[in-house]
């Protein structure tokens, strides 16, 4: 067995389990018509499907964000690593989606959590990588998928709730777009063409709202 193949071993050992019953709520109900043996025989899969899944997802994410890591130590410009994952059959937008989920994995000390981790939804893994400092000490803790996932989507209401809070005086769009008008006037021809489209995809945008 060569080196790479070993360190990928090593992540997580071959008896050892990510994903148990502490973690997730196999709920029954949706099965209540079936006999307890064929229940517990989807349930023991449920929990085997989930464990290969995860197990891939990080070892995936391991080895594509070292080789991001030493494509950039040795200054090799990071479109080369674009087209290398795009060769290689991947979106580059999923195998960034590995890279964070294994970047999280690896900043928590908790082993329920980290099988939390392993298994628990994109958007969830992007959030806690993204606002990490807030969510550290929850991290901490021995809590299951469903109670994290709650705690996560509250913090998001409360959040809206907030932004529903701030009244917008009369008047303001319109000066807002007038200063504005006469800002893009002034630096139009300065615009590298780059910015020129992410102007005219902003104000794209902006012309839907108000057309509405």
């Amino acid at each position: 067995m060569n080196e790479i193949n070993k360190q990928l071993q090593n992540i997580v050992p071959k008896k050892q389990e990510l994903v148990n019953e502490n973690i997730i709520k196999f709920d029954r109900e949706e099965f209540k018509n079936l006999s307890n043996e064929v229940v517990e025989y989807l349930e023991t899969s449920a929990f085997d499907i989930l464990n290969i899944s995860a197990k891939s997802q990080l070892q995936l994410g391991r080895k594509f964000q070292e080789i991001f890591d030493t494509l950039g130590k040795q200054g090799v410009e990071e479109g080369v690593y674009t087209k290398y994952v795009l060769f290689l059959g991947y979106s580059d937008r999923t195998v960034l989606r590995y890279r964070n989920r294994w970047k999280l994995y690896n900043l928590i000390e908790n082993k329920n959590t980290k099988g939390i981790i392993a298994i628990m939804p994109v958007v969830y893994v992007d959030k806690l990588l993204k606002e990490y400092d807030s969510y550290k000490e929850i991290l901490k803790e021995d809590i299951t998928l469903e109670e994290l996932r709650n705690k996560l989507d509250n913090k998001k209401q409360v959040i809206e709730l907030k932004h529903e809070e701030i009244t917008i005086p009369h008047g303001f769009f319109k000066d807002k777009i007038f200063n504005l008008s006469l800002k893009a006037e002034e630096i139009e021809d300065k615009l590298t063409e780059a910015e020129k489209i992410k102007v005219s995809k902003a104000l794209e945008v902006l012309e839907k709202i108000l057309n509405k």
